[in-house]
């Protein structure tokens, strides 16, 4: 199979132009340098020296770790309501290894509502694994992102699914697979899938 950049055409362009944007790039420079004072950005960037700024795009913007190098086996996105519960007895009582061949975090919108789930599930089927909880709201590019690059899989079980912005899950995915295989890439090899 020959693989052409037009196959990566419209959703990773459409994702990287969304996470890029103005507005993310200054909240994230202000996030990282400025205690998230936006206004601090434009007057006292140039005070940052390029192995900063250089380390902050990759970082924030990257491919991010190899799966292999990922926090998480599995991340369950959306946790925190019935169907999380039913998510969460599942992994408790079939999983084995929890914690050490595998791991998982829960992640949503509200990191409260996540450990309220699981310590409901976790009191009916005792366990000493405690999760990685991470916050993430589909709408925002970024922590998309970052939920992303800490795990190998996600499941998304957020509802409603049709009010669920989870195109914007898939294309992040996409993405950071498409600039993974874009860097592991050698030039002879890029040279011939990208003719």
């Amino acid at each position: 199979m020959q693989v052409h950049p037009t196959d990566f055409a419209e959703p990773p362009h459409n994702f990287i132009k969304s996470m890029l944007a103005k507005e993310i790039v200054e909240q994230s420079l202000a996030d990282e340098f400025f205690d998230g004072n936006v206004s601090l950005v434009e007057r006292k960037w140039e005070g940052l020296t390029d192995h900063q700024l250089e380390k902050f795009f990759i970082d924030r913007f990257g491919a991010g770790p190899t799966r292999a190098e990922r926090e998480y086996s599995f991340v369950v996105y959306g946790a925190s309501g019935y169907t999380g519960s039913l998510v969460i007895e599942y992994i408790l009582k079939t999983v084995q290894n929890l914690g050490t061949k595998y791991t998982f975090a829960l992640a949503g919108r509200s990191i409260e509502k996540l450990k309220n789930r699981y310590a409901e599930v976790k009191a009916k089927f005792p366990t000493n694994y405690e999760p990685g909880y991470i916050q993430c709201d589909l709408s925002d590019p970024v922590a998309v992102r970052g939920m992303v690059i800490q795990c190998r899989t996600v499941v998304n079980i957020a509802g409603p699914f049709m009010l669920t912005p989870a195109d914007l899950l898939v294309r992040n995915l996409f993405i950071i697979f498409f600039l993974a295989l874009s860097l592991s890439l050698s030039p002879s090899m890029s040279r011939t899938y990208h003719s």
